[in-house]
């Protein structure tokens, strides 16, 4: 398991600005950042109101730590932390602290969307996966 220090993640999404997002769902948001000139990583930042616990968080960095194959995303790392932060209740005056969780996941990036954006999007580009196959 490698952990991501926040800042870091805050520092290449931008602090996980609009314009570096690829994508959202229930989950949360993902956001494609590249590293380099050759290296681009997708960072799934969750959400925390889907309530999921740490033992889930650490029982999803495991499969994915265990499910290693050519044909699977790599992942790379991962981010658990809790924050305080300093906000304005309502715009007024009278500071307040605020706490924000963080549970991000990163992967290698992959081109092309999401597995389930083509399984169950058009049928179209489903139908070439099956011909590409020789499934029918």
């Amino acid at each position: 398991m490698v952990p991501i220090p926040i800042n870091t993640l805050k520092s290449i999404t931008d602090n996980f600005s609009d314009t570096q997002k690829v994508g959202s769902g229930g989950y949360g948001d993902v956001y494609k950042v590249k590293l380099n000139t050759w290296k681009e990583i997708a960072v799934k930042l969750l959400n925390p109101l889907q309530g999921i616990d740490d033992q889930q968080f650490i029982n999803e960095i495991h499969n994915h730590i265990k499910a290693q194959h050519p044909n699977i995303v790599r992942f790379i790392g991962y981010c658990n932390v809790e924050e305080k932060e300093f906000i304005l209740q309502n715009g007024s005056v009278v500071p307040v602290f605020g706490k924000h969780i963080y549970k991000v996941l990163c992967f290698e990036y992959m081109h092309g969307g999401s597995l389930d954006k083509h399984l169950f999007g058009k049928w179209q580009f489903r139908d070439s996966i099956f011909e590409h196959f020789h499934f029918c």
